[in-house]
């Protein structure tokens, strides 16, 4: 048809006979005539066929959502698709966003359920609409962390390094725990172990974009302050001048207690029991008490059996520093330091003192039948600081018999100066 015009307007115009008027003419008659051909396709419309998808871009992720959408509608050849329209709907955070009126989609938002609106339309004015429901949420966070040191002698410090994976400081909160307590929620924290024992470090991490948290953990293995043998003299003198050999036990921080036994000659034997001074960090154990009983007498001539102690009960004196401490007796709570704890059998003991803000201090104590045992110690601040060491006073038994008696002292260890 066009050709005919072209040839009609060409016999009427002779100007027309130039080669590009004539095609200018040809391609604007051929253009006239397209909505002459829509318009019969569109005799029977057809509804589009709407198909589409939304993923999340997982590199993009990190600290929110973004979900591509992806066009793949059909119609017929003759009737295809010239519209496109995507709306978004995050639950609970407002009303429907028309968002994109393009083929394909992408969409940017913090995470959880959301309904999406995928609608396409024809040339011949014919539209489809469906809509597809997601939840999405931004990477989920995976724990993990670094320690300088596992273990150490008290007071150990250990510094905390961040190794976690997906966790933009933005959205991203960290929390740290010593066993069942937390202690920070800084990203790299460091932490102060000042009693021995054997602790967990947790990381918790988790996202504000994401409902999954995750953990770790690490152990961490605190032993007690390790230092110089502590070396105690123990010397008895009659009341006659005669000098009994010096008796001397040495004990390390974390051996055992040690026996030791001297005689001589006209006088009963000199037995000392000494606990292990290394109980709690840097503090030592309370006095030690030495028994001699006097020789018996018979016939002029000195004894030499030692007379056994008759069972009872002791008290314990505990001052500390600061003062306000709990003070447990073999695990049972017997007040607020200072305390006077009277009534406790004769022999040994495990005292324990708690406070907050202080490290748990525990160390053997021996209690004598009608004596009185004084404790004295300053507490370890939980920073790591030293507190006072105890402070220990010397002990004195007189045993009174056969005309004579016998005292003791107790002599620092080498270095440190001449006896206390």
């Amino acid at each position: 048809m066009c050709q005919e015009i072209l040839k009609g307007d060409l016999q009427m115009n002779p100007l027309f006979s130039r080669p590009l008027i004539a095609a200018l003419v040809l391609l604007a008659c051929c253009a006239a005539l397209v909505p002459v051909a829509n318009a019969a396709a569109c005799d029977h419309p057809v509804v589009p066929i709407v198909l589409g998808t939304c993923q999340k871009d997982n590199e993009a992720s990190e600290s929110k959502v973004v979900l591509l959408c992806t066009d793949s509608s059909t119609s017929p050849a003759s009737q295809p698709i010239d519209s496109y329209y995507w709306g978004f709907m995050v639950e609970g955070r407002g009303g429907l966003v028309p968002y994109n009126y393009n083929k394909n989609a992408r969409f940017e938002f913090a995470g959880g359920r959301i309904r999406v609106d995928h609608q396409v339309g024809t040339i011949c004015s014919k539209t489809n609409l469906s809509t597809l429901d997601y939840t999405f949420y931004c990477n989920i966070p995976v724990a993990g962390f670094t320690v300088d040191r596992d273990s150490g002698t008290a007071p150990l410090t250990v510094r905390i390094t961040d190794t976690s994976q997906h966790t933009p400081a933005d959205v991203t909160t960290w929390q740290y725990r010593k066993d069942n307590v937390q202690f920070s929620n800084q990203r790299n924290p460091a932490v102060t172990f000042s009693s021995p024992g054997t602790y967990t470090i947790t990381q918790m991490v988790k996202k504000s974009c994401s409902p999954v948290s995750d953990a770790a953990s690490r152990t961490i293995k605190v032993k007690s302050a390790s230092g110089p043998a502590l070396v105690m003299s123990y010397v008895a003198v009659n009341m006659s001048g005669v000098t009994i050999p010096t008796t001397t036990t040495t004990t390390e921080p974390s051996a055992p207690a040690v026996t030791t036994t001297t005689t001589a000659t006209g006088v009963v034997p000199v037995v000392s029991t000494t606990v292990p001074a290394a109980v709690a960090p840097a503090v030592l154990s309370p006095a030690v008490t030495s028994v001699t009983s006097p020789a018996a007498t018979g016939a002029g001539a000195p004894g030499t059996e030692p007379v056994k102690g008759t069972p009872g009960t002791g008290t314990l004196s505990v001052v500390t520093n600061p003062a306000g401490a709990q003070v447990f007796v073999d695990d049972v709570m017997r007040g607020l330091s200072p305390a006077n704890i009277p009534g406790l059998p004769a022999g040994e003991h495990m005292l324990r003192l708690e406070k907050s803000g202080y490290g748990t201090m525990r160390v053997p104590v021996s209690i004598e039948s009608g004596k009185t045992t004084d404790y004295s110690t300053g507490l370890e601040a939980e920073s790591g600081g030293m507190g006072m060491l105890p402070v220990i006073a010397g002990v004195l038994v007189i045993a009174a018999g056969a005309g004579s008696a016998y005292w003791y002292t107790r002599k620092k260890g080498p270095g440190t100066g001449g006896q206390a």
